[in-house]
């Protein structure tokens, strides 16, 4: 896997939280779709920050 700038980084993880909001997906879905789609990637930081933004983005909708 190619190295992503900063701020490419932060836009996919961005994104990845705010689609899964919109498609109505719990915290525990959205774990489940990145631990099983990215086996083989070292995943654990990409969703460590993808949750981050779920959850700052979920509390901004209620």
């Amino acid at each position: 896997m190619k190295v992503l700038h900063d701020s490419q980084g932060l836009a996919i993880r961005l994104t990845d939280a705010v689609v899964a909001l919109l498609n109505g997906l719990s915290e525990k879905h959205l774990v489940q779709i990145v631990e099983t789609f990215h086996k083989r990637w070292g995943h654990d930081e990409r969703l460590r920050a993808t949750l981050k933004h779920f959850r700052e983005w979920n509390r901004r909708r209620d």
